[in-house]
């Protein structure tokens, strides 16, 4: 067989294959490097002496190993790439779309209104939810991938853009008195649902965090009760004391179950152990 003859064959063994997948110029461009791959490995072959070249083709073949399945992964790369690259695309063109919109509004009001100030918050505060939006769509994916520390911490800089958006309007449009306070909610609220994810996570500290996320709970109901009513300074305090009192008697609770279920499975080991002894002749 001649060495066109032979190259030929790597051809039609290589269009035949290609057909499985879509004609894209990628592909074109795999199948080229493949055809390389395999006349420089008949070149080597016939170096090393082989002179068959039914067996150098069926050799360079072999090597190539299962093509069917490279075939399929390739396309099902090629094809996550230009998904993500769509997805990169319209993401970018959907995000310039929106701040072009909270400027035009920003604009009309603005002008209509003659107020420029706080109408600035339409575009401040715009971009903050648009921010969060962006991190709620981050912790989707990350949950799916079970990257849960990502998650949680995502989670909690979302709630910090939250609180200071709803500041941010309550004071400069509503202008309500005590308006900081919401940071205070902040907290509560940040350690009551990273609490939430670490027992969705089934975190192996979720049954000390939790007397914690109640204790800080507790506290800022406290002060944010104690601020807006000032006779609940005293006796409101007996709030944290509860709340306290509380999480020691989960955290023994806890404990006192875990020593429990220890001193079980050591005597259950005691008992295998014991039955192996008795029933041991050898």
């Amino acid at each position: 067989m001649e060495k066109a003859d032979l190259e030929n064959k790597f051809k039609a063994y290589l269009e035949a294959q290609f057909r499985q997948i879509a004609p894209t110029k990628s592909a074109m461009e795999y199948r080229k490097s493949l055809l390389i791959r395999l006349s420089d490995r008949a070149q080597e072959l016939r170096i090393k002496g082989m002179n068959d070249d039914e067996l150098i083709y069926n050799t360079a073949i072999a090597e190539l190993g299962d093509l069917q399945a490279q075939l399929r992964d390739y396309e099902n790369k090629t094809v996550r790439a230009e998904v993500t690259r769509k997805m990169t695309a319209l993401g970018v063109s959907v995000g310039l779309a929106y701040i072009v919109l909270l400027v035009a509004a920003y604009l009309i009001v603005g002008f209509v209104t003659k107020l420029w100030h706080p109408t600035w918050l339409i575009i401040t505060g715009g971009l903050l939810l648009g921010l969060i939006g962006i991190i709620v769509f981050a912790i989707v994916k990350l949950a799916k991938k079970d990257k849960l520390l990502f998650v949680r911490g995502l989670a909690a800089f979302a709630e910090v853009l939250l609180s200071t958006t709803v500041f941010l309007f309550l004071q400069l449009v509503g202008g309500i008195n005590g308006s900081w306070m919401t940071f205070l909610v902040m907290v509560a609220l940040i350690a009551t649902v990273d609490t939430v994810l670490a027992f969705l996570s089934d975190s192996k500290l979720k049954w000390l965090e939790l007397p914690v996320a109640i204790e800080i709970v507790c506290v800022m109901l406290y002060v944010i009760l104690g601020l807006c009513i000032r006779t609940f300074w005293h006796p409101g305090w007996l709030l944290c004391l509860g709340g306290f009192v509380f999480a020691m008697v989960q955290i023994i609770a806890v404990l006192a179950r875990r020593a429990s279920q220890k001193k079980k499975e050591e005597v259950e080991s005691n008992t295998a152990v014991d039955e192996s002894y008795w029933t041991k002749w050898d």
